[in-house]
């Protein structure tokens, strides 16, 4: 028994909160949320935040490297609102995350996403 296989788990980023962003929904004011993505692994990692309601939110940085052991706070900035809506949005945000090769760079992180076969992104919903 070799130890080549990396569990799936390792490759991951944890995520906190884990399950879901409220938004205290008011008119008129900028709302802004925290996430944290933590790399518990010994392999830096790229992530990509997509979401599925682009207009409404200003993610910043919507695509960077975690380094091994460290963390990344990730700000969710939702664009004022003209009046609470009738029906609650169900917007989600998927956190797409791979491992980096060593030499490439933060520069490299936008371009890694269209280098990697789409087995090697973990989606995390």
């Amino acid at each position: 028994g070799g130890g080549q296989g990396v569990p799936a788990a390792a490759r991951m980023l944890e995520i906190n909160p884990t399950d879901e962003i409220k938004f205290e929904l008011t008119v008129g004011k900028t709302l802004e949320k925290s996430l944290k993505l933590k790399n518990p692994g010994a392999e830096a990692m790229a992530f990509k935040v997509k979401t599925t309601a682009p207009k409404r939110y200003c993610v910043r940085p919507n695509c960077s490297v975690v380094k091994p052991s460290a963390t990344v706070e990730v700000k969710i900035v939702m664009q004022p609102i003209k009046e609470i809506p009738a029906q609650l949005w169900k917007d989600k945000f998927l956190i797409q995350s791979t491992v980096v090769p060593s030499e490439s760079s933060l520069e490299d992180a936008k371009n890694i996403f269209d280098m990697v076969g789409k087995e090697c992104i973990v989606d995390q919903k």
